[in-house]
């Protein structure tokens, strides 16, 4: 993606979908923004059945040079069209792209301004991160980052995966450091695959400050998932990386990891199909395969033993 000519230095990209419980506290902490450059807020609204939108056409009406919005009749995501890589990323006309989700909200008016400030002074990196809470379902707010982490940490494609280190509302990237090809080629581009593209391309870093929270809620799309079945997802996504990016002995050792703990699980000893899948062309060359065939009889002994 190249710059555009023009003055907005940071595109804030948000997508949202049934968050009317929490929509009105995203977009206060965009507006809260303490900075010396112009921002824009672009919003894609994925046909929200509740007042999502209605909210969201409040602040548009009311600061029209500041948002832009994309109000989808059909919803996109059911249809696997992702609206953050489809719709907002090639709208955004800033020099840097910063993230956040309709039901995560940010709580440091100076996010943005440090942020941009290290982008602007380190040109050897690609994007950066910052600590963050997590907001439980319960209303406990709990601090995710590794307790050992007290200083700003520089993260590269191993730390990556051994460590971690953020979700989407802390993020500000480089957008010169974005490379559309290399999403579109990838049947599910998450958030995984976003951050550790932009790590083969520059390092990356974790500044040492919190800046925002994440929201666990029954009504999340990924929060909804149990925690065996965002394993899942997250093994077929680093499978999908590891077809790309062979060499990453990092990147080999973690999904070796986590497909070990998914055919040992008891909880899948119904899934034959999964014991096929791991088994595909992506892996017939790969030394996960001996991991496979290790666990092979126990994982069709579950099978055939299933109530």
């Amino acid at each position: 993606m190249e710059d555009q000519p023009n003055d907005i230095m940071v595109s804030i990209c948000c997508t949202a979908y049934n968050h009317e419980k929490f929509i009105e506290q995203t977009l206060e902490g965009f507006i809260m923004q303490q900075c010396n450059f112009k921002f824009e807020i672009l919003i894609s609204d994925d046909a929200s059945p509740d007042n999502t939108a209605s909210i969201i056409k409040k602040y548009e009406d009311k600061y029209p040079d500041l948002f832009r919005v994309f109000y989808l009749k059909e919803n996109q995501y059911s249809k696997g069209i992702k609206p953050l890589f489809n719709i907002l990323f090639p709208a955004a006309k800033g020099k840097y792209i910063a993230i956040c989700e309709g039901d995560d909200y940010w709580t440091d008016p100076l996010k943005l301004q440090r942020q941009v400030d290290f982008l602007e002074e380190n040109l050897q990196y690609s994007c950066c991160f910052h600590r963050y809470l997590t907001l439980e379902e319960n209303g406990i707010f709990k601090d995710e980052l590794l307790p050992h982490i007290s200083v700003d940490t520089i993260i590269n494609t191993s730390i990556f995966f051994r460590d971690w280190y953020t979700k989407t509302l802390t993020s500000l990237i480089r957008k010169s450091d974005l490379d559309k090809s290399k999403y579109y080629k990838y049947i599910d581009a998450r958030d995984t695959v976003l951050f550790y593209e932009l790590l083969n391309v520059k390092q990356g870093i974790c500044l040492n400050f919190k800046g925002g929270v994440y929201r666990k809620h029954l009504g999340g799309i990924w929060s909804l998932k149990s925690a065996l079945g965002q394993k899942k997802i997250s093994t077929i996504v680093l499978e999908e990386i590891y077809s790309f990016n062979k060499k990453n002995l990092t990147l080999v050792n973690y999904i070796k990891k986590n497909i070990v703990f998914l055919i040992t699980n008891q909880s899948f000893k119904s899934n034959l199909d999964l014991y096929n899948k791991l088994n595909t062309i992506y892996f017939k060359n790969f030394l996960i395969k001996q991991q496979i065939l290790k666990y092979k009889n126990s994982f069709l002994n579950m099978f055939n033993n299933k109530v």
